[in-house]
């Protein structure tokens, strides 16, 4: 290394001793080259080889390179704790890896094994068992490697470990699938809507009692299942999103009409609740059918009317009626001197009276069992 025009150069030197056939040595020859390119290169390389390293082992996957034999050409520290997990041993440079494999993937792994060594990449999420029991999810990834002249090396194996965004998953898919159990044994009928107003899930009540299905709500926007109220329900979902917030109930004179898919009106009670699921907003709205509920109230003021018609029946015809006969019966419970004729014609007053009684008793006994109204009223 020599210090030569302003900076520092590497040169290679040579000494060869000069003799004329056995004589002594007369002279010495010194040549020199320069090598300072081929030293940064190396140099380069050099550290290179240290930072491919460093990834190599500091990676979270497990890296293998094996050749077309199964047997390991290289592979991380990683890769050798992962598979010692599955037999107790660690995989070493030139061991047949099979004999490390996962218990139960045998089969997926040659099959993976044999389409990389056919030119053919695969990617794959596998569940493995420890050789002491403790379960694992893995993401492996199988890619066939070539020389510089495309000659098949052997297979790249990449895996890495899933098991806690697999864990993850499986527990919200076990939400989704208790949530869905939760809304499709409801006894009142539940839609669910994006930010968009787009139908998202529907409960079995919803198809029950309206006819619709998550398939044909597909064709069908907010507005033709509500067609006079649709803009009043999209204002809530206009709104922005406030957590805790009590739901909206549309209730009580903002009674709601939905239309079924076969066209029918329903008279119905809208309660209104917005969340998040994967930072977008969705509502659920849940929907009672209250026209029972009014048939019901009608005919209870119906029942009403008929007992005030009643009730004024009493306090007057009737009433009348009773009056008058209690006058002839003390008339002739009284009157000693009254004639015969004079008694009998008491009598047949005392009997239009009985029977005008008997009449009115009939008549409410009629109405009772009809829905019309009293005569007279």
């Amino acid at each position: 290394r020599v210090w030569i025009w302003n900076r520092y150069v590497w040169y290679e030197s040579h000494m060869t001793p000069f003799k004329q056939g056995q004589g002594p040595v007369e002279a010495v020859t010194m040549t020199f080259r320069d090598v300072d390119l081929e030293r940064k290169s190396i140099k380069k390389a050099a550290q290179l080889a240290t930072t491919l390293n460093a990834i190599f082992e500091n990676t979270k996957d497990s890296i293998l390179l094996l050749d077309q034999d199964f047997k390991i050409l290289n592979c991380n520290t990683r890769a050798q704790y992962s598979f010692q997990m599955a037999s107790n041993r660690i995989p070493q440079i030139g061991d047949d890896l099979r004999p490390f494999i996962f218990k139960g993937l045998e089969d997926e792994f040659l099959s993976r094994f044999s389409d990389a060594l056919e030119g053919r990449g695969s990617v794959t999420e596998v569940a493995a068992q420890s050789f002491d029991g403790q379960s694992f999810w893995f993401q492996t990834k199988f890619n066939p490697v070539y020389s510089e002249n495309n000659a098949l090396l052997g297979v790249s194996l990449f895996a890495r470990p899933i098991t806690d965004k697999k864990k993850a998953e499986l527990a919200l898919q076990e939400n989704e699938e208790r949530f869905r159990k939760v809304i499709q044994s409801s006894p009142i009928s539940i839609f669910i809507l994006d930010e968009s107003s787009k139908w998202v899930e529907i409960n079995q009540h919803v198809t029950k009692a309206y006819g619709y299905t998550l398939e044909n709500l597909a064709q069908t926007p907010l507005s033709a299942v509500f067609p006079k109220d649709w803009e009043k329900l999209e204002q809530f979902a206009l709104r922005p999103f406030l957590e805790d917030e009590d739901p909206v109930e549309l209730v009580g004179n903002e009674i709601v009409l939905l239309r079924s898919f076969q066209g029918n009106w329903y008279s119905v009670e809208v309660s209104l609740s917005a969340f998040l699921l994967n930072q977008r907003k969705h509502w659920v709205m849940l929907v009672q059918d209250v026209s029972k509920r009014e048939a019901d109230a009608r005919l209870i003021s119906e029942q009403y009317q008929k007992l005030s018609q009643i009730a004024w029946k009493q306090s007057h015809v009737i009433r009348s009626a009773v009056a008058k006969i209690a006058g002839i019966v003390y008339i002739l419970g009284n009157d000693e001197q009254m004639k015969e004729e004079e008694k009998k014609e008491w009598i047949q007053h005392l009997q239009n009276s009985t029977d005008e009684l008997d009449n009115y008793v009939k008549e409410i006994v009629t109405w009772t069992e009809s829905s019309h109204t009293l005569p007279g009223l």
